[in-house]
């Protein structure tokens, strides 16, 4: 879905330092607990390097650790030689070629296949922004995303897909003293990529 030689251009400033709220819209950032067993222990610690304290029977029943931590999203438990394991498979020669999105599924799908490492999820949250993006990216075109506060522009991205491949990633900002302007956007789209369809998402925030 991503092409791995994808092509960034024009990414205004003005709007590209709202991206992380953006993220954080569509794809909430996920509280992980991180717990690493070891010959003489353990360690927990959640995703910001917080150090948990817990009891060493409660790794009997690890599901039970989501109803400890309600504010915890996910539990992740390791053995050294797992994340060793998972490394190398993180790192194996072929995944090089992989489209960016294929890569990323492959490290969640490696993560809960590997031996000695247990996931245990909370919910069905997406993993990673491209997740969302697949449900509203069904055919070649160029998609706009154009998110308003209060009813001024806050944020845009228009995605350029070609043959099942986003190509280009790229702001209003290529269109100069238009950039402000939706039908003019629009319209500059239609006319660049004349022979793609284009697909607009028109979102109001309160950011």
């Amino acid at each position: 879905m991503v092409d791995k030689n994808i092509s960034a251009e024009c990414l205004k400033p003005e709007l590209w330092t709202h991206l992380q709220e953006i993220l954080d819209l569509y794809c909430p950032p996920v509280k992980i607990l991180h717990i690493l067993q070891k010959a003489e222990g353990f360690r927990a610690v959640t995703q910001n390097g917080e150090k948990v304290m817990l009891d060493s029977k409660s790794l009997e029943q690890p599901k039970g650790l989501l109803e400890a931590f309600p504010e915890i999203d996910e539990v992740r438990i390791y053995t050294e030689a797992a994340m060793d394991c998972y490394d190398k498979k993180l790192q194996a020669e072929e995944v090089y070629d992989w489209d960016i999105d294929d890569y990323l599924e492959y490290q969640y799908r490696a993560l809960e296949e590997t031996d000695g490492i247990q996931v245990i999820r909370r919910s069905d949250f997406p993993r990673h922004i491209f997740q969302p993006l697949k449900k509203w990216i069904k055919e070649d075109g160029t998609y706009l995303l154009w998110v308003t506060n209060q009813g001024k522009l806050y944020f845009n991205c228009i995605l350029v897909v070609r043959e099942n491949k986003i190509k280009i990633l790229t702001t209003s900002g290529r269109y100069g003293d238009d950039w402000e302007d939706l039908e003019k956007v629009k319209k500059n789209l239609e006319k660049e990529f004349y022979d793609l369809s284009c697909h607009v998402i028109i979102k109001d925030g309160n950011f």
